[in-house]
């Protein structure tokens, strides 16, 4: 969700098309009937394979609930039936797929771990067990699955890329920076097309940071200037130039580069990933073809996927956040400040919806209770410079009030 007033932006969800999205409703079923044309397939898996728990799906709506609840059921009567390896890793495959993009990420984990063993030649099913690692914080498994997954595919930029950055997050600085040397080795810089470009653009930003060290600090700011010239959208790339420059003691290039820093990294293709957001179901999928319409400038059809997205699922801060800031963007305030303040209320650690609802306040000339909402901001993200420059901003005004408001003789 882009901040309102804020050319800024979060990650998004990779959305397909939506033959792609009715094919995923109807995945579930598919795999409930699969096993009736296999069963006369008796090949026993060829490994002792990990069992895997079904998570609580309760906090799904029923479409999604519905789909996964048949997918487990499909999987469970193809290992009745002993499918031969291949179909068998396949049926994981689907199963943690749809688990990985529901967020369920220990029970793809397992799902993925067992399609690995069943298919050892496929790389998909390493990768994505690293990706639910990831996504857990499990960076020690990732980094062990992410390395089989190189093993399969060792030309997958991707795997390598995700590789680096968990290396990255787990301090390992050397193993970050061969990873990234890796896919920048494995690509040219001539080629124009825009899969390549996206990736030597990752592998620069990445190699960047893994080199912020004294003795390379020349280096990794090359890394980053080239990173910056093949995604300049990407602001984070900004803040890594500034703490470079800072660190080589170029105060007044750091102020520059960190004067325009956000939190958008230069992305990349994954193949095995980018489809995950057509398994979506319910609020969620109303929520991610709102943010392409709203990209694409289809505004209104965003505005009406996210409102139909509240009434599916009101409990969904994301979807109470959306619905707000595009009011709040067409200047309904008394309309937005309700959405934003139960966003708020449903996600306290949602700090994009705290910033949009603590500017709405300011708009609407609710000056005390906008500072407090900036405050709370700041006290969760303190290098945040934007809400910091309007939480001046707003004190200013609200000074300004005061002393008018006495001087006028007002209580």
């Amino acid at each position: 969700m882009t901040r309102l007033g804020s050319t800024a932006s979060r990650p998004r969800q990779a959305v397909t098309t939506f033959t792609h999205l009715l094919a995923a409703a109807r995945l579930g079923i598919l795999l409930g009937f699969a096993w009736v044309a296999l069963a006369s397939c008796t090949a026993p898996p060829a490994r002792e394979l990990t069992p895997v728990t079904p998570p609580d799906l309760g906090r799904l709506e029923a479409v999604a609930r519905d789909t996964l609840e048949a997918a487990q059921q499909g999987l469970d009567q193809a290992l009745v039936h002993r499918l031969p390896d291949e179909e068998l890793a396949e049926r994981f495959g689907d199963v943690g797929r749809l688990y990985l993009a529901h967020a369920f990420r220990d029970a793809a984990a397992n799902c993925f771990q067992n399609a690995a063993i069943l298919a050892p030649d496929a790389a998909a099913w390493p990768h994505l067990e690293g990706v639910a690692h990831q996504e857990a914080g499990r960076l020690e498994e990732a980094a062990e699955a992410f390395d089989r997954a190189i093993a399969r595919d060792d030309a997958s930029f991707a795997a390598r890329l995700r590789q680096g950055r968990v290396w990255l997050d787990a301090g390992q600085l050397s193993a970050a920076a061969e990873q990234f040397r890796a896919v920048l080795s494995q690509t040219h810089a001539a080629t124009t097309q825009e899969a390549t470009q996206k990736a030597r653009a990752a592998a620069y930003y990445g190699l960047g940071r893994a080199l912020r060290t004294p003795a390379t600090l020349d280096e990794a700011i090359r890394a980053l200037e080239a990173a910056r010239e093949l995604a300049p959208d990407a602001n984070a790339i900004h803040y890594a130039l500034g703490q470079a420059h800072r660190d080589r003691g170029n105060a007044a290039r750091a102020k520059e580069f960190l004067a325009h820093a956000g939190t958008r990294r230069p992305i990349f293709d994954d193949p095995h990933t980018d489809p995950l957001g057509a398994l979506l179901e319910g609020a969620r999928v109303h929520i991610a073809l709102g943010s392409q319409a709203r990209r694409l400038g289809r505004r209104a059809q965003a505005f009406e996927l996210f409102r139909k997205a509240v009434t599916i699922e009101p409990g969904n801060a994301r979807a109470q956040h959306n619905v707000g800031a595009m009011l709040a963007e067409a200047g309904k305030l008394a309309e937005a400040l309700p959405y934003l303040q139960r966003a708020t209320a449903l996600d306290p650690a949602a700090t994009d919806a705290l910033f949009d609802f603590a500017s709405a306040l300011a708009q609407s000339g609710q000056l005390q209770a906008s500072l407090a909402a900036f405050d709370a901001v700041l006290t969760r993200t303190p290098d945040d410079r934007e809400a910091r420059r309007r939480r001046d901003a707003v004190a200013q005004l609200h000074t300004r009030n005061t002393a008018r408001d006495r001087a006028a003789g007002k209580p």
